[in-house]
């Protein structure tokens, strides 16, 4: 009769290795992995503008003469509205300003793709 134990061995310890290589949510390792995705697509957290879709070019306008898009990355899209990168936070009568030319809108955090 064969001797199984070398191969029933061999194969606890590659559930052991595999285990080990594991990434669940809340470790250390599920947190760098999710930088190290970050990284590698090269998106970043930032603060954006959301308006409605058909008043994309106008905010565009706007924020360009108020010198607060951010260049470097690209305008996102949802299903109705845009989010434009800020290159920095609008001070008060600027957001005034927003508001007054295309009426409502909100600010938010998101990730950005850079061009």
């Amino acid at each position: 009769m064969k001797d199984t134990f070398p191969l029933l061995s061999e194969r606890l310890g590659a559930l052991a290795t595999l285990h080990s290589c594991l990434i669940l949510p809340g470790s250390q390792n599920y947190e760098a992995k999710l930088s190290d995705r970050r990284i590698e697509t090269k998106q970043m957290r930032k603060t954006g503008l959301l308006v409605e879709s058909v008043k994309g070019e106008t905010a565009l306008s706007i924020l360009n003469e108020l010198d607060l898009v951010d260049r470097r990355f690209k305008v996102g899209r949802t299903k109705d509205k845009l989010r434009i990168p800020l290159g920095r936070r609008p001070n008060v009568l600027e957001l005034e300003l927003i508001e007054t030319r295309i009426g409502k809108f909100s600010t938010a955090e998101d990730e950005y793709e850079p061009h």
